[in-house]
């Protein structure tokens, strides 16, 4: 905080107006893309056009390429591919992973795993939320680490159950 202060104010930036700015950049943020994009998508697209028909390589795949809807937000995204449905089941599937996750972590007594546990939770929470900003999930190599580090999340149980003193003894 001190450093970034010093920075402020050699830079002649005043606190206030630097919040301000923030401020109304964040809420346009959250006003266009995070539930702009999404009702774009539930009205453009309820029941959902296919997979894969809003990425990136789908804009060629249209006669006019001007028709393509670049949508920012991945839950949008899924809306706009899947429907309605695939919503339910994408949101769904990040809710169990969250809420096992945290059983498990509570569940955990060594240190070691429960300090791991914690990790990978945080890791699978901060995906889940910055999804509502982008699509960093349909990324590599961020999708294996989300997926592989989810499963090593789940199965922290089965390792502490495996190494516990009263089973070796």
């Amino acid at each position: 905080v001190g450093i970034i202060g010093l920075a402020l104010a050699v830079l002649g930036i005043g606190g206030g107006a630097l919040y301000s700015h923030v401020s109304e950049l964040a809420g346009g943020y959250a006003t266009d893309i995070a539930y702009g994009g999404l009702v774009q998508a539930i009205t453009s697209a309820p029941l959902g056009t296919g997979t894969g028909t809003n990425t990136g390589p789908a804009r060629y795949a249209f006669a006019d390429p001007q028709a393509f809807t670049a949508i920012e937000n991945y839950y949008a995204k899924v809306v706009y591919e899947l429907g309605l449905e695939g919503l339910v089941v994408v949101v769904g599937l990040w809710a169990s992973l969250i809420v096992i996750g945290g059983r498990i972590h509570r569940r955990l007594r060594g240190r070691p795993l429960r300090s791991c546990s914690a990790a990978l939770l945080a890791f699978v929470i901060l995906i889940a939320v910055t999804n509502v900003k982008g699509w960093l999930v349909d990324l590599d190599p961020l999708n294996v680490y989300v997926w592989v580090f989810a499963g090593v999340l789940m199965k922290l149980g089965v390792f502490e159950a495996r190494s516990s003193p009263a089973e070796v003894g």
